[in-house]
């Protein structure tokens, strides 16, 4: 920790380790002094009491606290003409053709409208990720056999992000954080 004058004049308080007896409560596990002063000045992460230099007792409490600068974001969306594009030609979705199987239309179609999982063009299954707020951030492309098993083998059908995402500015939400309550 660094500790800077008022009156402009840099002064370095560095603290060291703790492990050292605790002058107040005697607790060897808290105590950090301040190495430029001394075993006799520093602070007790187990009490809390602090024991400064007359300076360095200055220089904390007048020295303004100051936040650490706030990045802008760069926050991208992918529109919604794009997203309903994958949302079609389920009948060579593997995946999808597997939950019709095992739970029927009308339980896939729910599922699949709720979750936003749409159809790549190579047969891939597209798991759209939404925030809180509805925006599309990411598709992820994920293969699967009619079984409903993951392709995992196959160098051509590995798990990716798709597309102009992998630019700065997209953050990737939990999956289905959509469904979160604001």
């Amino acid at each position: 920790m660094r500790m800077q004058l008022h009156s402009g004049k840099s002064n370095s308080y560095r603290f060291s380790g703790g492990g050292y007896p605790c002058p107040y409560c005697g607790s060897r596990t808290g105590w950090s002094y301040l190495r430029d002063y001394g075993k006799d000045y520093g602070t007790c992460f187990a009490c809390g009491e602090k024991r400064f230099p007359e300076t360095a007792q200055q220089a904390l409490w007048s020295s303004p606290i100051v936040p650490p600068p706030i990045r802008p974001k760069l926050d991208r969306c992918i529109p919604l003409a794009t997203v309903e594009q994958t949302l079609t030609a389920y009948e060579r979705n593997p995946f999808v053709q597997f939950l019709q199987g095992t739970f029927g239309p009308e339980a896939t179609r729910q599922v699949l409208k709720q979750l936003w999982i749409g159809t790549a063009r190579n047969e891939g299954t597209v798991f759209w990720y939404a925030d809180q707020e509805g925006s599309f951030r990411r598709p992820k492309v994920m293969y699967y056999g009619s079984d409903g098993r993951r392709i995992k083998d196959q160098p051509t059908k590995q798990m990716h992000y798709a597309g102009h995402t992998l630019e700065k500015g997209y953050p990737l939400p939990l999956f289905g954080e959509h469904q979160l309550n604001p």
